[in-house]
């Protein structure tokens, strides 16, 4: 159960991914995707893969569809791809939608749930979610019941530190996968003037605003700055994150919009660095995973998911999440193209070590291993 292409955003690219590889494995015999209303044109992957669009975000009562779904399908697994939010912007949709792991392993069945994000990690007041009581409790209640599964997955190592003692004690840490790992050709850094690019949904804990004010810091230092392209589109959950892109009119910035995925790699392999001014992590970067294979140098905000995605072998300069920081370091990676391209070449061998097969390799280890304790006597 997720959201799935050509659904943008909530999960839709990671679960597109996996299902692709899962299609392809002999110990699946079959893969039964159910997501939102919003995937309309899913992609063909095969008679093995059957797609059906069951629900609709914010609507607490279509969600309920899903568990009927599963009952009639009568899987071996039921897996569940979710963050605290994936449901829409109604809490109570959000409550009802996170219980299904729960509301399912009562009725028998094997369950395996993947959570991309926790509530310890997320600083909320930037995510729009004020920071009471009742917020607090209904994350945490959120993530009790969607952590109810035989084997709870988490995409960052720390996560598998938190989990297990406040959520589930069968915790496994799979690491996000990487696209494009073995399949791109980066143009040569050399070869041509770049950009600085941003990429990924627009949401208020990316801090646009503070990016713009680096960049003018960045041209008036340099005699000839490159552009700076922002390419995304807002988050389906905070359509107002829009407002900051109306009327951005500053020299030397441009707005793409919403890429897609084919125009993706042709995008990326055009610049210079990424930027990722973040003032909080909703869970592992999915935008590093995106462009790393590129070999492109990252420069991001001091936050604890990407300090660890850096020891852990990424090509990321960490800064201070402020534009005089920012902008030292776009201009001294412009200046110093051998230090750029160390960093890219880091984050080649990390997208190589996290490629999406290697990913579903462990994911139908884990299925192989929960039905088979189940089968076990005294399960």
């Amino acid at each position: 159960m997720t959201c799935f292409p050509d659904c943008k955003g909530r999960l839709s690219e990671y679960a597109g991914a996996l299902v692709s590889e899962l299609a392809k494995r002999r110990e699946i015999g079959s893969v039964a995707v159910i997501t939102s209303s919003e995937t309309e044109n899913p992609p063909d992957l095969g008679p093995m893969v059957k797609v059906n669009p069951l629900w609709k975000p914010d609507d607490p009562l279509s969600i309920l569809r899903i568990v009927f779904e599963v009952l009639k399908l009568k899987p071996d697994i039921v897996h569940y791809n979710l963050h605290l939010a994936v449901f829409g912007r109604s809490r109570l949709a959000n409550i009802v939608g996170l219980s299904l792991p729960f509301l399912t392993r009562l009725l028998g069945f094997r369950v395996v749930t993947t959570l991309h994000n926790l509530p310890e990690a997320i600083r909320t007041e930037v995510v729009g979610l004020e920071k009471n009581l009742i917020n607090r409790i209904g994350l945490t209640l959120g993530a009790k019941l969607a952590s109810s599964a035989h084997a709870l997955v988490v995409l960052m190592r720390s996560y598998s530190r938190i989990a297990p003692l406040r959520y589930n004690r069968r915790t496994v840490y799979i690491p996000h996968g990487a696209w494009f790992a073995g399949n791109c050709t980066p143009l040569d850094p050399g070869a041509a003037r770049g950009y600085i690019l941003f990429i990924g949904h627009i949401g208020p804990h990316k801090d646009i605003e503070m990016l713009i004010r680096a960049y003018r810091r960045v041209r008036r230092v340099l005699p000839d700055p490159p552009m700076l392209y922002i390419a995304g589109a807002p988050h389906p959950n905070l359509p107002e994150a829009a407002e900051v892109l109306r009327n951005l009119e500053v020299e030397g910035v441009r707005y793409l919009g919403y890429v897609e995925d084919r125009e993706i790699p042709i995008l990326v392999s055009g610049a210079s660095l990424i930027v990722l001014p973040y003032k909080t992590c909703t869970g592992t970067s999915g935008v590093v995973h995106l462009v790393a294979a590129f070999g492109k140098p990252i420069v991001a905000s001091d936050l604890p998911e990407f300090r660890e995605l850096k020891a852990e072998g990424a090509g990321i300069a960490i800064v201070p999440h402020d534009e005089e920081h920012f902008a030292d370091k776009i201009v001294e990676l412009l200046r110093d193209p051998r230090a750029a391209e160390e960093l890219g070449e880091r984050n080649r061998e990390f997208a190589e070590k996290r490629r999406w097969s290697t990913v579903a390799d462990s994911y139908v280890r884990l299925y192989l291993d929960v039905v088979a304790r189940a089968l076990s006597p005294g399960n």
